[in-house]
């Protein structure tokens, strides 16, 4: 994507420096034309040329502004343009950057569940040491969902305690 947008401002600058080569004949074609009218005038009043003549010098004259005007107007543009694609890339570089940061937490997150695997296994640890009293899930290669029960323990080496609740009028 940077060699893509590298080469998109190279052409774009190339456009640009086109356009300023027209620019500046333009410039010099509208300075001769306004010379050149300059003199149309003496003459005219001179009396040398018919006010046709001038008139049409006047028109060229007019034409070639129009045409540096076109020039000028159309490298506004290419800059325009040129500063778009820039603008367009900073926006995607941001983008990249941030769905970047998305997969680093996201293999974050895979890399703390593989912990405890080992290829195909996942070994769990008990919180505590213990006897398990009963298992949910005996057979082998069952999937249990995360949150589900997988087995009760009863903690090992310590005293033992039970609770018991009674309605009140079992008490005796």
């Amino acid at each position: 994507l940077e060699d893509l947008h590298a080469d998109q401002l190279a052409i774009k600058d190339e456009e640009i420096k086109q356009v300023e080569k027209e620019i500046a004949f333009r410039e010099k074609h509208l300075e001769t034309s306004r010379d050149f009218l300059a003199r149309n005038e003496k003459l005219f009043k001179e009396g040398l040329i018919s006010q046709v003549e001038l008139l049409k010098q006047q028109l060229e004259t007019s034409e070639s502004e129009k045409d540096l005007n076109l020039a000028q107007r159309n490298l506004q543009q290419v800059n325009l343009q040129r500063k778009q694609l820039q603008t367009d890339r900073a926006r995607e570089r941001t983008d990249e950057g941030a769905q970047a940061e998305k997969l680093n937490l996201n293999i974050v997150a895979l890399k703390r569940q593989l912990e405890n695997a080992d290829q195909d296994l996942l070994h769990v640890r008990a919180p505590c040491r213990g006897v398990i009293t009963s298992m949910a899930h005996r057979n082998a290669g069952t999937v249990v969902q995360k949150g589900a029960e997988l087995c009760q323990l009863a903690r090992g080496g310590g005293t033992l305690q039970a609770r018991l609740i009674l309605p009140e009028k079992s008490i005796a």
